[in-house]
């Protein structure tokens, strides 16, 4: 092992990750169609490798060399004059959305509106609860003022006075 997971890892992320967010914004700063295509095809085969590099660290990452070849993989798809993120979506990746595309269009269709309606239930039970508890919270906190209020008329009435005030001058009623 030459590299060793702690060293492919930064490098991964920057080959991965770093260099096509760079590259990705360039092509966004010069409306380059053909850099705009290279660069989405990039992030559609990085996020299945993604996706695949979660299993593959964990079942293959004790063959000898694992951890340069991802490096060296890595590299091939983002380089430009490699084009392998190009050449692993026309051959493997377009081919199946294309296949598919309705069912997985019916599927996100199908999961976005159980998940909408799903939402809307919890939103409701929250502004619901939080009604409640908003409401339990104010009678709480207006009675904890009353009863500070009270306390302070208490220790006034109780406190001695000055001798120039009697006591019958002091309206401790708070009525106006």
């Amino acid at each position: 092992m030459l590299v060793g997971h702690f060293i492919s890892r930064p490098i991964c992320h920057f080959l991965g990750y770093f260099y096509p967010a760079y590259q990705s914004y360039k092509a966004v700063k010069t409306n380059d169609p053909l850099l705009h295509t290279q660069w989405l095809t990039y992030w559609i085969v990085s996020t299945y490798f993604s996706l695949c590099e979660t299993l593959g660290d964990t079942l293959l990452s004790w063959l000898p060399f694992y951890y340069e070849m991802k490096v060296v993989f890595l590299v091939w798809l983002v380089a430009p004059q490699f084009k392998g993120a190009t050449q692993i979506y026309q051959k493997f990746l377009g081919p199946f959305f294309h296949r598919y595309e309705e069912d997985i269009d019916k599927h996100v269709a199908e999961v976005k509106d159980r998940s909408s309606k799903h939402l809307g239930k919890l939103a409701g039970q929250g502004l619901r609860h939080l009604r409640s508890q908003s409401a339990d919270l104010i009678s709480y906190g207006m009675s904890q003022l009353s009863r500070s209020n009270s306390d302070i008329v208490n220790s006034i009435s109780e406190s001695k006075l000055p001798p120039n005030i009697e006591s019958s001058e002091i309206d401790l009623t708070n009525e106006t």
